[in-house]
């Protein structure tokens, strides 16, 4: 009996020390200042709150239920509540009243802080009901925006409205990518209008599908990356991408260091008394959706771009391909050039005319990296990469490369085939051995072919990595990679 006194004492003693020790931790945070108290909420904070079924994480919320002191703190504080993510690709389940008491308070609580908001509608996870609801709300706070990211289809869009994004001064980022299931062009309004003319300090701007932006440009000094793939067709009130509207926006953006653009109508831009300096531009974008070579060569007619280093185009097949470039200048200090054509595998060679891809190739004397993605790569492609300049040891197009990728994704014998002999032929003109030197602009170089990968997709061609020549510059250090995997994808 005496033993379990004992044993009881024990426990008690112990139980005791653990509940000082608690009440010691609780009053130590009790006892915290009321600044660093906000610091660690801020920091704690400093994530979205995410409202999404099985996913949510409320913590502004959380710090505000553990006492009377905190709640005064947290809700004093309207930055803690003034960024929030709903839903999300992975969400499936339905929402139901809560989180959208949820996403109201956080609102409520945010008062007139700048606020950041990412929704993502999917049209299956929420009811109309909410989904208008969860836009009307942010569109009426437009006014405090910092940052606006809106993931959605089309058809999530409550009853076919349209919102006007026009009263967005503290906006910084915005990414509005609303996706028609249909992938064709979209007559009705938009299902997002913007216009840029308030935005002054808009940084980065990422509009996709069903978007349409205002007319009125005005200049936006801080706006540093922007990506316009808007597939509407345009009304009287806003714009078509076309030719002309990409050069008025790049001249409304001189800061402007990336940039991503689809064309849907390539007219001719008209020459300019002197160039635009894009200084700051280094990654140029552009899919090139009809039209001809000739719309974009009129555009790069009008710019002098001394930054640029990453040039990407895409282009269908329905683009034309014989032009001559004549004002490809503007590339003469591109380092990295990717080209993809959109081709189907019953079309006929388009990408390597005569004068097309010579001509382009020509503008572009520092270039170390190129990629060529198309159906239509033929031995006409191969003889243009291999060709020397007469009496010189180096190649007439692109001295300096270093990284070549041709890719087809489709095996075709609707092009005629590549021997192994111009695979074999192409790289022993781009290989120099380490201690070759040559001149490219009176500055000595030693230009050579680093990376190969060849994935040709052709009946009947063979693996040449253990074929001569090319066994000996893989032995030197060529990393030379070639895919025989004749299936599509």
């Amino acid at each position: 009996m005496a033993d379990h006194d004992s044993s009881s004492n024990v426990e008690k003693s112990s139980g005791l020390k653990r509940a000082a020790s608690v009440c010691t931790k609780v009053t130590s945070m009790s006892s915290l200042i009321s600044d660093v108290l906000m610091l660690i909420f801020e920091h704690a904070t400093s994530m979205p709150a995410r409202i999404a079924h099985g996913e949510t994480a409320v913590d502004a919320l959380k710090y505000s239920q553990v006492c009377k002191r905190w709640r005064t703190l947290a809700i004093a504080k309207p930055s803690l509540w003034a960024s929030i993510d709903w839903g999300g690709a992975s969400v499936k389940e339905p929402t139901d009243e809560r989180f959208i008491v949820l996403w109201d308070l956080y609102l409520s609580r945010s008062k007139q802080a700048p606020f950041s908001a990412k929704l993502f509608l999917d049209g299956r996870s929420d009811s109309v009901q909410t989904r208008q609801h969860l836009l009307d709300s942010i569109f009426s706070e437009q006014h405090r925006l910092q940052s606006l990211i809106v993931v959605a289809s089309k058809e999530a869009i409550p009853g076919g409205k349209s919102y006007l994004l026009d009263s967005a001064p503290k906006l910084q980022n915005l990414d509005l990518d609303i996706w028609n299931n249909e992938f064709l062009p979209v007559l009705s309004n938009a299902s997002v209008t913007v216009d840029l003319s308030g935005m002054r300090s808009l940084r980065n701007i990422y509009l996709n599908g069903d978007v349409s932006v205002m007319h009125e440009l005005y200049t936006l000094d801080s706006l540093r990356a922007s990506m316009l793939h808007i597939i509407g067709a345009g009304t009287p009130q806003t714009i078509t991408m076309s030719t002309s509207y990409l050069f008025a926006f790049l001249r409304s953006a001189p800061r402007i260091t990336n940039a991503e653009y689809t064309i849907n109508d390539a007219d001719i831009a008209l020459p300019t008394a002197k160039h635009l300096v894009m200084s700051d531009l280094q990654k140029l974008v552009i899919r090139l959706n009809t039209g001809s070579f000739e719309a974009l060569d009129s555009l790069l007619r009008n710019l002098d771009l001394p930054s640029l280093d990453t040039f990407e185009l895409e282009f269908s097949i329905e683009t034309v391909q014989t032009w001559r470039w004549r004002n490809a200048s503007a590339l003469k200090t591109l380092r990295s050039l990717t080209l993809r054509c959109l081709v189907t595998s019953n079309s006929g060679p388009v990408i390597d005319g005569p004068e097309g891809i010579r001509s382009l190739l020509q503008c572009t004397p520092a270039l170390q990296e190129l990629q060529i993605y198309s159906n239509c790569i033929s031995s006409r492609t191969l003889s243009i990469l291999s060709a020397r300049a007469p009496g010189s040891i180096r190649c007439e197009i692109c001295p300096a490369l270093e990284s070549l990728r041709l890719i087809r994704h489709v095996a075709t014998n609707a092009v005629p085939g590549i021997a192994p002999q111009e695979i074999i032929d192409l790289i022993s003109s781009r290989w120099r051995e380490p201690q070759e030197n040559v001149q490219i602009g009176g500055v000595d170089y030693q230009p050579s072919l680093k990376y190969v990968y060849l994935q040709l997709k052709m009946p009947g061609l063979l693996n040449l990595s253990d074929t001569e020549p090319i066994r000996s510059f893989r032995k030197c250090g060529l990393n030379f990679k070639m895919d025989m995997n004749l299936s599509t994808h």
